[in-house]
């Protein structure tokens, strides 16, 4: 299920990026996408800690990367067609089948970015409001 979870984060921010250009997929366009690996929950449940690996072809390296978040927030809105919304709903349901905090904010009526006074209000308040709630005591 983790692996299903990383498969999915990884193909949402890959899909943007390989649909601007039109080209074969190559090893090197391969060697571009960064390694995450599987996420693990603290005990208390507060804090998830996952790996990403970049990987230099040029310099023939590999440079790891620990990372240590509070929660995740699903952002999506329906009218993104470069991102299909069932990939954000998958996401959402995956982080809260493995126990991860999180939360998913949808919006039927916006496309990357909410644009609407209200939806753009709440977008806000949401992200604020979950940024608030892992760093105050």
């Amino acid at each position: 299920m983790r692996r299903l979870f990383f498969l999915i984060v990884s193909i949402s921010l890959a899909v943007p990026a390989i649909s601007q250009s039109k080209h074969p997929f190559t090893f090197e366009d391969m060697m571009k996408f960064k390694r995450v690996g599987e996420p693990e929950v603290s005990l208390d449940g507060k804090w998830v800690i996952f790996s990403v690996v970049d990987v230099d072809l040029d310099a023939n390296t590999k440079t790891p990367h620990i990372w240590i978040v509070p929660a995740t927030l699903v952002i999506h809105g329906q009218r993104d067609y470069k991102v299909d919304v069932s990939q954000a709903f998958q996401l959402f349901t995956t982080l809260q089948m493995l126990g991860v905090p999180s939360k998913m904010l949808y919006f039927s009526d916006e496309a990357q970015y909410p644009n609407k006074p209200q939806n753009s209000q709440l977008w806000y308040k949401t992200a604020n409001d979950l940024v608030d709630q892992w760093t105050m005591k």
